[in-house]
């Protein structure tokens, strides 16, 4: 094992006493080696634990015995390193780096995990309600992951605490054993991965012996663990590379560790790589009935899917140039990734060949449809202590890199000549020369992709390109060949029967991983050795469905053939557009819904920052910003197909509970997401995700999430619908509402939905002032010209539910519905109402509507009080919205 495998394992590792304490797993320890040389019994448990794990590590990790025992005791000693051992005092470096994130300012008398959402804040001394996690190994479900406000009551006996400890203990010792089927990086990697399904909700740190303090602990065991694996890494190439000058057997004659290298030294990169183009790359595809097997709802998958698979795929190429492990990561998602390395001239010309030889293949391959930004900045020991500046400002650094990177995209493309621009041009993105089938080959790419995420298990990424795609005796994976870039394997519909033909056959064995898609079982089918999270719920078509389909629904003629055609015995098909309209009611039409975080990059740069200087720590710190990102990529990732399904199965059951996931998922992740699916579920489903994430952000109202609906007849154009959806999102973020606050009027801004180019607030249990609000006010550093009035999109639905009820129980009719529309059309302009619509209205109730109980309440609604919260005028001047919805809902 090389050395910074081996020093990353040191790091992940080196609290795994602090699990076993927590879990009173050791009951009796030897109190003189404890104190002279491990200090801390955690420390000392880490020591026996690793001993007891001796055969097993030694084995799978192919470790010597040499290897091994230094190892377990740079691991042990990271409070009192070993004697003239580089690797040990590197490795307490680093966690005395990180365990500088730790806060006393605010202390926590529970052993739990705070949430990290808490004390997101743009205002000094902002408190939120304390929300913590339970003490649960990570899944997909509301109940295991989304933070809990009354811990009390949860946990109102502390001996609780302990217990739910040591059965996760148990769990995880357990399962650690199955290390055993793997070998070398693949048993490391899926360690890695052990660690954060068990470590995510453990704190790093909750009581400081040495200090006799309590620790504010928001910092989970696996991020602080993996930061310290991280800059152990870092600092020890910088020394080799730097320092040493030379590779090493780790065992030098240091006499003081602590100079070793400069706290002034910019040791450390943060490097950031981007992908740019992602918005025109994902849309730019047009139907093409005449070729066979291609579809607009496979491809659009395929591309929003390979964009997140490049970034994968380029960040692993970087660590293997490095010789990196993959614990340097610091972020992946939403198109982009962040990694630290050490501060080398050979690492910066590495990044640089990297870069350019990517973008060289974008550009031949793809005609920079796609292209990469890859920037970094250097920064130094003292950056992470706070001295003279501190993380942030190195983000914002960066941030100022990729922007001035941005401008200069194609700098080095203009000039270029592609030496097939003489072909003809693809019929689906009409942008790029065929490649075959009268498609181009990133059209080819993408359908294939999209056509194999149905059945997609387990995903796989080989970098040496161990099996060629004419070469694939495997039917149960599927390549993704990205030339020297490497292999993306699918696993595909797999049974019992497969698996034993997988764990003795397969090339799946010599991968360093192989994750399973939305799962947290690896490592137990013997083919695993990690996960990953795929928002990839997808309308599928089975036998049962075709069958209900054909019975119940008015099909075309077209479409009848189509899916009668259709081979379903034994497999699924991802559903068409226009046969998933058919499960709209009324109208049948489809919806999208874009979304994302508000403010994410300010609550990144200055939501989790200090606003006090008096504290011991700024709260912007790698592991921080990691669980940060971790957590809403849980979200936007992983737990939207747990939401998706759970509400699609409510709505299936008017559907002989068939089993359907009635949303297209074009893109979730990161801290935004696309979806697509029947106009009025839609409608419903973006209400019940808001009402989720503001529990899932520990109900902090910084948290807010913009989005925009575009209602569409299925054969429109997805560029189309991207524009127009997108088109509707920016109206959200650029929204500004009035209300009374303290007495006086006050803007509220985003957060917030929009549809038919009207913006909406959200659901009426979120009737919150934010303290980006509070901030926008006090600053009122923007002159805002108009600005809207708090209405719900709760309410606006609701009011149009109950007029279709009115129209399908016959007490009033459709006509009735239209003529008031038309007198919104003729009375009300720009949110004024002319007061001839009173007796307009008044006339058509009283002539049409026999109903004496709904006339008196549609006179309520409409002439006197209103709804709820809201007056007769603002439901007036809403009417387009409301009619249009209640029109589409009661369409034969």
């Amino acid at each position: 094992m090389n050395d910074f495998y081996l020093i990353a394992l040191a790091a992940l590792l080196h609290d795994i006493g602090k699990f076993c304490q927590r879990a009173n797993y050791y009951t009796t320890w030897d109190k003189k080696n404890l104190e002279n040389i491990y200090k801390y019994q955690h420390a000392y448990f880490t020591y026996q634990y690793l001993t007891e794990l001796q055969e097993i590590l030694k084995e799978s990790l192919n470790l010597t015995e040499l290897e091994f025992n230094e190892l377990k005791e740079i691991s042990a000693r990271h409070h009192n390193p070993i004697p003239n051992n580089i690797k040990s005092y590197i490795l307490t470096l680093a966690d005395n780096l990180s365990s500088t994130e730790r806060e006393r300012f605010q202390q926590s008398d529970i052993n739990l995990l705070h949430s990290i959402f808490e004390r997101i804040s743009f205002l000094a001394n902002s408190i939120n309600p304390p929300y913590f996690h339970k003490i649960t190994k990570l899944s997909l479900l509301e109940n295991d992951i989304f933070p809990v406000k009354d811990i009390d009551k949860l946990y109102a006996n502390h001996n609780i605490i302990s217990q739910q400890y040591r059965n996760l203990f148990l769990e995880f010792n357990n399962e650690i054993k199955n290390i055993q089927n793997f070998k070398g990086v693949k048993s490391f990697n899926y360690l890695y991965y052990l660690l954060a399904k068990y470590l995510w909700s453990v704190p790093s740190a909750t009581y400081d012996i040495q200090n006799r303090s309590r620790h504010y602990s928001d910092i989970s065991l696996f991020d602080h663990s993996k930061v310290v694996a991280m800059l152990s890494v870092s600092l020890l190439d910088y020394y080799y590379q730097i320092k040493n000058n030379s590779s090493s057997n780790g065992n030098l004659e240091v006499l003081n560790y602590s100079k070793m290298i400069d706290d002034t030294e910019n040791v450390f990169l943060i490097v950031e790589g981007n992908i740019g183009g992602i918005q025109n790359f994902i849309y730019n595809i047009a139907k093409t009935p005449a070729i066979e097997d291609f579809s607009i709802s496979k491809s659009l998958r395929g591309r929003s899917l390979l964009v997140a698979l490049l970034t994968e795929l380029v960040s692993r190429n970087l660590l293997k140039e490095l010789n990196y492990p993959i614990t340097n990561i610091l972020y992946i998602g939403g198109g982009k990734f962040q990694i630290i390395i050490a501060n080398t001239p050979k690492n910066i010309e590495i990044l640089n060949n990297i870069e350019n030889l990517l973008n060289k293949y974008l550009c031949d391959e793809f005609h920079m449809e796609l292209r990469i930004i890859m920037t970094y900045q250097e920064f130094s020991i003292n950056t992470l202590k706070g001295i003279s500046q501190n993380f942030s400002d190195i983000v914002q650094k960066l941030q100022i890199n990729i922007d001035k990177a941005k401008k200069q995209l194609f700098k080095n493309y203009l000039t270029v000549d592609f030496k097939d621009d003489h072909k003809d041009i693809c019929k689906s993105c009409k942008s790029l020369p065929i490649y075959s089938k009268d498609l181009c080959k990133l059209c080819e790419l993408s359908n294939s992709i999209g056509e194999e995420t149905i059945y997609m298990k387990y995903i796989s990424f080989d970098l040496n390109k161990k099996l060629k795609i004419g070469e694939n005796k495997y039917d149960y994976i599927s390549i993704i060949d990205l030339d020297n870039w490497g292999n993306i394997y699918f696993v595909i519909d797999i049974n019992n029967q497969k698996n034993e033909r997988i764990r003795e056959n397969s090339i799946l064995n010599e991968l360093e991983e192989v994750l399973y898609i939305n799962n947290l079982e690896f490592g137990m089918d013997n083919i695993s050795n990690g996960f990953k999270f795929i928002a990839s719920t997808v309308p599928l078509l089975d036998k049962d469905i075709r069958d209900y389909v054909l019975s119940n629904f008015d099909l075309l003629p077209e479409q009848q053939k189509e899916l009668k055609q259709m081979n379903l015995k034994d497999s699924k098909k991802i559903m068409s557009f226009g046969i998933l309209s058919e499960f709209s009611i009324g109208d049948r039409k489809l919806a999208a819904l874009r979304a994302d975080i508000d403010n994410l990059g300010l609550i990144f740069s200055d939501g989790l920052r200090s606003k006090d200087s008096s504290q011991d720590s700024d709260k912007y710190t790698f592991s921080r910003i990691a669980a940060l990102s971790r957590m809403l990529e849980l979200f936007f990732s992983g737990y939207i197909n747990t939401l998706i399904k759970q509400e699609s199965k409510k709505y299936m059951q008017s559907y002989n509970n068939l089993e359907l996931d009635l949303i297209y998922t074009v893109y979730s992740g990161g801290d935004d997401l696309f979806l697509i699916g029947p106009y009025n579920f839609i409608l419903d489903f973006s209400l019940k995700l808001r009402e989720k994430l503001h529990l899932y952000v520990s109900e902090n109202y910084d948290f807010g999430l913009s989005a925009g609906i575009f209602i569409f007849k299925s054969n429109l154009p997805v560029n189309k619908v991207a524009k127009y959806s997108k088109n509707q999102e920016e109206f959200s973020k650029q929204a500004v509402f009035s209300v009374n606050y303290n007495n006086k009027a006050f803007l509220i801004y985003k957060d917030s939905i929009s549809i038919f180019n009207k913006t909406y607030k959200w659901i009426n249990s979120l009737n919150y002032i934010s303290s980006f609000n509070i901030l926008m006010n006090e600053l009122n550093i923007q002159q805002v010209q108009k600005f809207k009035n708090y209405i719900t999109f709760e309410n606006i639905l609701d009011i149009s539910k109950e007029l279709a009820e009115y129209i399908n129980n016959n007490l009033i009719s459709r006509s009735l519905v239209y003529r008031i529309l038309e007198y919104y059309k003729l009375y009300i302009k720009d949110d004024k109402i002319n007061p001839l619509i009173y007796p307009k209205i008044y006339y058509q109730m009283a002539r049409n509507i026999k109903n004496k109980e709904v006339k008196e309440k549609l006179e309520e609604l409409l002439l006197k009080k209103g709804y709820k919260e809201l007056s007769k005028e603002e439901i007036l001047t809403n009417l387009d919205t409301i009619l249009y919805i209640t029109l589409m809902l009661t369409r034969n």
